[in-house]
């Protein structure tokens, strides 16, 4: 939790937030108390469109950039809130006061606490809620850190909401980078029927090109090359169409641990999802 731009977070928008209890609103409506403009960072700052809720969310470090990445490809989230405040605040205090604890503030005025992430799920059609807080392993030996996070624990532990701490040892460098590479493709953003129509008519010749490949441990930038000669497309649009099979599943990898990298990826790396890919192609 970063301290507040007083510039930018004025009292007038902490009012409405509150007035208007922006923070229940869901999905694409909902709107982080915190924003990249009203706070001091560290390291990167930064927005991003997510996948899930196809509103823009804001990261006040690259760490939680980084755990973003996690929670909006995992099948299982079907909303993500970051910068989430902690409402009441009257609540809040009374939990500091319980735990003998400092309730933060800026330029002595109580604020309002948040968490990095609160997390919506949805198993064997059920809701399940998730509050998790991003930060670097050697921050957690800070005394002031932990009396902080201490506060958010109970919190939701009150509301019987798992809360936990995410540091970059649970992070993939691997798994960041490939995001960077999907969320930074052309077609990600690809909406009409003629460019769906497209894309999965692509799709179906590129699982074909996979399944009747000779050799396994034949790169797939041989195999693209091949698509963009027979197709007379050119190869930027075939590395296009297959990095925008991933982001939809159609072509599964272990996007864990396998760099997206043409020459390095095999065809024995992948697999075709072609239930799912059938599914989508009826669609249309």
């Amino acid at each position: 939790m970063g301290k507040y731009n007083s510039n930018i977070l004025s009292t007038k928008f902490v009012e409405n937030y509150i007035k208007n209890r922006l923070w229940e609103r869901n999905s694409s409506e909902y709107v982080p108390f915190l924003s990249v403009r009203s706070v001091p960072t560290k390291g990167k700052a930064n927005r991003l469109i997510g996948w899930k809720t196809g509103r823009e969310h804001h990261f006040l470090s690259k760490l939680e950039y980084a755990a973003f990445y996690y929670f909006d490809w995992n099948d299982e989230v079907i909303d993500i809130k970051e910068q989430y405040p902690l409402m009441p605040m009257e609540v809040l205090q009374n939990i500091a006061v319980e735990a003998g604890i400092e309730y933060p503030n800026f330029n002595g005025n109580p604020i309002v606490m948040t968490t990095d992430f609160l997390i919506t799920t949805k198993i064997n059609n059920k809701i399940v809620h998730y509050a998790r807080t991003v930060k670097l392993s050697n921050d957690l030996s800070n005394e002031r850190i932990i009396e902080k996070f201490e506060i958010e624990r109970r919190f939701f532990k009150s509301k019987g909401i798992n809360w936990g701490i995410i540091t970059e040892k649970e992070l993939s460098n691997v798994f960041s980078n490939n995001m960077e590479i999907l969320h930074s493709n052309k077609l990600i953003n690809s909406q009409t029927i003629l460019e769906k129509q497209y894309i999965f008519t692509m799709y179906k010749q590129l699982t074909e090109y996979i399944s009747k490949s000779a050799s396994k441990t034949m790169p797939i930038a041989y195999t693209l090359t091949q698509l963009s000669k027979d197709l007379n497309i050119n190869i930027s649009n075939a590395n296009e169409i297959f990095l925008k099979a991933i982001t939809d599943k159609i072509i599964v990898l272990d996007i864990y641990n396998k760099p997206l990298n043409f020459t390095t990826l095999n065809i024995s790396d992948i697999q075709v999802n072609n239930e799912l890919l059938l599914k989508v192609v009826n669609e249309l």
